[in-house]
């Protein structure tokens, strides 16, 4: 016998370990019946599988067995029971396994490691926890104190697993929510807990509110009020004329309106902080009374029958005209008897 030596590096987190067993000539008999292996620490499990080549005559052998569980020690031990035997049928170590003819040998150890960091990493920077924000972009800083940590993975949402470094910068997010998790990983490729980060990506700007309430065009009202409505949650910015947006809720109402023009706008504004289009009305303020023209009968005249007859184009009648920048309603006329101070009623003066 010459040697049993690991095939791969140790420590090792892998499933399976394999070992290359040499001869000092060509053997034959040489299968997992031959070999036992050696567990400390923490390891728990694991079995021989697989030797090749399946039949030798060969001076070289590869054994491979399953790491089991947990950390510690393993190791592959032959086990002399006399099957493997040289081209002239000569027994390992000689006929018979103890004494001086025992053939057994100790083959060296793996350090089997499949733990992890104890700790998860910290987001020293990223969105806010729970947060709702207006970017289609997120950036995420994260760190590990914890020694023995040789690098990091990262995960978004579904996606697959896969190693970053800090920052982790994610682009072209959908609208919705989102999931970020981070896991400190060792040399080997252990990974500890995760630390996660979750938010929610709102771009989307609200409708423009619905103005429910609001003066008549036109109006004689110089201190209007202005009831809406708008998304469930959102908060309102609202001006005046050439006024800046201002916040505001509903109902809002302004004083000491001028005459003329006038505009009303209102915007709704989300969590995140979208701004939408505005609702707006406007609207005329009008503080002037009509302007009334009397063309017959003159101020003061005389008539006969027959003049005050013929006084409107022919009929007999008070003729005239009224003229306001925001249009006439309605006109109304009154007689009054100088000498009674009565006003006729359209038979008589009462």
């Amino acid at each position: 016998m010459a040697s049993i030596n690991r095939a791969v590096a140790s420590p090792t987190n892998a499933a399976s370990v394999s070992w290359t067993v040499s001869f000092s000539e060509d053997v034959t008999g040489v299968d997992a019946s031959d070999f036992a292996l050696f567990r400390a620490a923490g390891v728990a499990g694991g079995s021989i599988g697989l030797v090749t080549p399946a039949a030798g005559p060969a001076s070289v052998y590869t054994v491979t067995a399953t790491s089991g569980s947990g950390d510690g020690t393993l190791g592959l031990n032959l086990v002399d029971n006399d099957s493997v035997k040289d081209k002239a049928g000569n027994p390992l170590g000689g006929a018979g396994t103890t004494g001086s003819n025992n053939g057994s040998f100790t083959g060296q150890t793996y350090s089997i490691d499949k733990t992890g960091p104890a700790n998860a990493p910290t987001i020293t920077a990223g969105p806010t926890a729970g947060s709702s924000v207006a970017s289609t972009s997120a950036n995420f800083s994260f760190a590990s104190a914890e020694s023995g940590v040789a690098g990091f993975r990262c995960q978004l949402d579904a996606a697959a697993v896969a190693a970053c470094t800090s920052p982790a910068a994610y682009s072209s997010l959908a609208q919705g929510g989102h999931l970020f998790a981070v896991w400190a990983v060792d040399s080997l490729g252990n990974a500890g807990p995760s630390a996660t980060r979750s938010w929610t990506v709102d771009t989307v700007a609200p409708a423009a509110p619905s103005i429910t309430a609001k003066p008549s065009s036109p109006s004689n009202q110089t201190a209007p009020s202005f009831t809406f409505t708008g998304e469930a949650g959102a908060s309102f910015l609202c001006k005046l004329d050439a006024a800046s947006f201002a916040a505001c809720v509903s109902p809002v109402s302004y004083t000491g309106l001028a005459a003329g023009s006038h505009s009303f706008q209102v915007e709704a504004k989300d969590a995140t902080g979208n701004v939408g289009a505005a609702a707006s009305y406007t609207w005329t303020v009008d503080l002037s009374a009509p302007s009334i023209t009397v063309t017959f009968p003159n101020n003061g005249g005389t008539y006969s029958a027959s003049g005050w007859n013929a006084g409107c184009s022919g009929s007999a009648a008070i003729c005239g005209s009224a003229t306001d920048p925001s249009g006439v309603a309605s006109g109304a006329v009154s007689i009054l008897q100088i000498s009674s101070g009565k006003y006729w009623n359209g038979s008589s003066f009462t």
